[in-house]
């Protein structure tokens, strides 16, 4: 493929090339807001400006050619052909797009790639390299969705629906120096992800086949009567189309990575779950993914687990409010609420949340300020500094209306965040630094 149409694809222009499709954006200061909705409502965490997208949800962007792979499943290929396939609409002139300028509706049929005759390599790495138990690898081998293929010997993993009929393809490369090779197969539908489909109402999801594969070589008793499922990445795509298939799920269990990005799409996964009735838990491995973990427990070297910047600060301020002397405190509720606010209008963030934390626990909210820590979703905690103090003056308001323990808690959750994004408290020198909003 020749460099200049990579480059061209590269510099599409987001806005003209959406609008070409169908969809809708709205004006945001600089920038345009994507409007997308499906069955949990309506969505717009996605900005674009020029060729360039950010999801302020996830904390992740890039150029033209990783939005169409990102948000339309297209592999490298497809998406150069779909952003370029217009000729001229790539230009950054504003001019009216027609919708005939671009057809991204692909009706590429899935081919699998030719099987090599034996698949030495691909056991050498998946079982050495990798660790994988050989009996979990065999399992698969025998059920149709890995092999080798004949051209590259690049491991593939397909991605089966429920009669067994490949229509996806994911290929990870065998070589073991230099970066890890990995590609979404041209005509996948990524709907479809690595899995093994068993009969309890329970349910494993996983970034990536091999962390999945890992996951079971530790955890091999009774493996098969539960279902697994690869995503290939963070998008809930391939999730929401296997629990459409596969009714009897009742429990999920969301086995991402250990690091910001899986972190947080765990949070938002587990609250679309739970919210349509799916119980559901986030388990996080003890290494920086599940593969990881494997390994060090086969006395190899491994990458450590990542926290969330933001989930140590919020931890971190909690552990200081703990260590505040409170036994001097008036602790009926007309004294509490007028130190708040006075607190408050000092701008003496930690106290206030330190007050709103020991009224809710007089008045019956339990320990409030380990519950809160526990609850803690970073990807439901976008916002700057201005918007936090905004919030922790909307709660008071709230507070004064309808004084109750909830209100309380709610206060000191406010007054939490506002700290975690304080530049006094950052300059103290403690972890709250790495603890700031994705830029936008």
């Amino acid at each position: 493929m020749k460099n200049d149409r990579i480059d061209r694809a590269q510099q599409t222009n987001l806005e003209i090339w959406l609008r070409s499709r169908g969809e809708k954006l709205i004006r945001s200061g600089s920038e345009w807001r994507w409007v997308t909705s499906d069955a949990t409502g309506v969505h717009d965490s996605v900005t674009i400006r020029g060729s360039k997208w950010y999801d302020h949800k996830r904390g992740v962007g890039g150029d033209a050619i990783s939005f169409a792979q990102t948000f339309y499943g297209l592999n490298f290929r497809d998406a150069i052909t779909a952003l370029t396939s217009g000729g001229e609409q790539n230009s950054s002139a504003k001019r009216t797009p027609s919708l005939s300028t671009v057809n991204c509706q692909f009706s590429i049929t899935f081919t699998p790639p030719e099987r090599a005759p034996n698949m030495h390599r691909t056991y050498a790495y998946l079982t050495q390299t990798r660790c994988l138990c050989p009996d979990v690898v065999t399992h698969f081998v025998r059920a149709g969705s890995l092999y080798e293929d004949a051209k590259h010997h690049n491991v593939i993993f397909l991605g089966l629906d429920e009669h067994g009929v490949p229509r996806a393809g994911y290929a990870k490369g065998t070589l073991t120096v230099g970066q890890g090779f990995r590609q979404t197969l041209s005509g996948s539908d990524t709907r479809y992800g690595f899995c093994h489909r068993g009969a309890s109402d329970r349910l494993y999801v996983f970034e990536a086949a091999v962390d999945m594969l890992s996951y079971i070589s530790m955890r091999q008793r009774d493996w098969q009567s539960h279902s697994y499922l690869a995503l290939g990445g963070l998008s809930l795509k391939a999730l929401r189309h296997f629990l459409s298939e596969c009714s009897h799920i009742r429990e999920v269990y969301l086995c991402l990575d250990h690091d910001p990005p899986g972190i947080e799409a765990a949070g938002r996964f587990q609250d679309e779950l739970e919210a349509q009735g799916y119980a559901a838990a986030v388990t996080l491995p003890e290494c920086k993914d599940w593969n990881e973990t494997l390994k060090v427990r086969s006395g190899a070297e491994a990458i450590p687990a990542m926290p969330h910047p933001k989930i140590v600060a919020y931890q971190w301020v909690v552990k200081r409010l703990k260590s505040i002397d409170v036994s001097g405190l008036h602790r009926d509720t007309p004294s509490m609420i007028h130190s708040i606010c006075r607190a408050v209008k000092q701008k003496d963030i930690l106290r206030a949340a330190l007050l709103s934390a020991a009224a809710a626990k007089t008045l019956g909210g339990g320990d409030v300020l380990r519950r809160l820590a526990e609850g803690y979703k970073p990807y439901a905690d976008p916002r700057g500094q201005d918007d936090h103090l905004s919030a922790v003056r909307r709660h008071v308001l709230q507070l004064s209306l309808s004084p109750g323990a909830e209100a309380f808690a709610n206060l000191a959750d406010a007054c939490i965040r506002a700290a975690i994004h304080s530049d006094a408290i950052n300059s103290a020198g403690n972890p709250i630094s790495a603890s700031r909003s994705s830029p936008k």
